[in-house]
């Protein structure tokens, strides 16, 4: 018989989830898709529960691109949002738009999270100059109270998969560090200090 075709466009956590189990339903595995499933939603509910406590949602920016610049779109400002930040440029479900420096520095994001496509964080490192050492970047409060980070976005921000739920628990200890005091993993994300 001819091999099925499995078309998927998540934009959202939940359809990623919803993926998941169109996937598994394909291969004829759903009840392993089902546990993985339940233990993700069990995992982003965590983290949806503590940052609900959240006194304070900073304002925040994540950069999918550098140059020109793009915002994370699709999942990305719902992952900050649950994590107890505000995406203040980016729209939950919309595709990643392109966007002006002027327009980050209106926005005034007290944290700012670069998480390129495609690139693991050494790559990253290796990339932000082209925006953190630019005029404009030192004028955001994210660059004044040393609020910016840099994120593994291959691994944990970019591609929809389980791995998304590992960049909500990043994202939770970035934005809400004294609700979420464990530090990721060195190779996972870095605060840059300029």
């Amino acid at each position: 018989s001819p091999p099925e075709i499995v078309s998927l466009d998540p934009h959202r956590l939940e359809d990623v989830l919803s993926d998941i189990a169109q996937v598994a339903r394909a291969c004829g595995i759903e009840g392993r898709a089902d546990a993985l499933i339940a233990a993700l939603r069990d995992r982003i509910d965590r983290v949806a529960r503590r940052a609900a406590h959240a006194t304070d949602r900073p304002k925040t920016v994540c950069l999918e691109w550098l140059a020109p610049l793009f915002l994370g779109g699709h999942w990305v400002p719902e992952m900050v949002n649950l994590a107890g930040g505000v995406d203040v440029l980016g729209r939950t479900g919309e595709k990643s738009r392109r966007v002006e420096a002027k327009e980050i520095v209106m926005a005034s994001p007290e944290v700012a999270v670069l998480m390129p496509c495609g690139f693991d964080l050494e790559r990253t490192w290796k990339e932000a100059p082209i925006v953190t050492g630019t005029a404009w970047w030192a004028d955001l409060p994210a660059a004044h109270s040393d609020r910016v980070w840099l994120v593994d976005g291959s691994g944990y921000f970019n591609r929809p998969g389980p791995r998304l739920i590992d960049g909500l628990e990043i994202l939770a200890h970035i934005l809400q560090p004294s609700l979420f005091p464990r530090t990721p993993k060195r190779n996972d994300a870095q605060q840059w200090v300029g």
